[in-house]
């Protein structure tokens, strides 16, 4: 992409100069007013030609433009999903929090109920007990009675 470079002719007709002071740098140096033997057809097509790189530039910068477009739309488009995602992630952490408060209540009620009860070492002691009493043995109110009214029967009839 070299810019117009155009060699001054020698006005003695011996060719191109070579000095590199005298030499023109170009389209757009600063060295004097263009050489009159440039032609228009020449400019004219340097012209069109830059033209057309600009055309090519333009259009580069302009797909570039779009892509950058795309890639936002794109990455707005995952923020927003892994937004929502982490919104219900949070909401489910509140949700499981919640149940976890509830079952720890729940475990410290039956704890104080389990404190509440008697120990094993108790209830082996109430059963020594019990065995040593055998409570089986002892008869009700109602067959004492019972035995008692058939003791003074029998002996109303033996004496009387």
């Amino acid at each position: 992409m070299a810019f117009l470079s155009v060699k001054k002719k020698d006005n003695s007709g011996k060719g191109e100069k070579s000095s590199g002071q005298n030499q023109d740098k170009g389209m757009w140096s600063q060295k004097g007013p263009p050489a009159p033997e440039m032609d228009k057809a020449y400019i004219i097509s340097q012209v069109n030609n830059m033209g057309r790189r600009l055309r090519v530039l333009e259009e580069r910068f302009t797909e570039l433009d779009r892509r950058a477009q795309l890639t936002d739309q794109n990455m707005l488009d995952h923020y927003k999903k892994l937004t929502a995602e982490i919104k219900a992630i949070n909401d489910s952490v509140v949700e499981i929090k919640g149940e976890i408060d509830v079952i720890k209540s729940r475990i410290k009620e039956i704890v104080v109920e389990l404190r509440k009860s008697a120990k094993e070492e108790d209830v082996k002691v109430l059963e020594k007990y019990i065995n040593m009493w055998a409570p089986v043995k002892y008869v009700t109110q109602g067959e004492v009675e019972g035995i008692v009214r058939d003791v003074i029967d029998s002996m109303r009839e033996k004496g009387g």
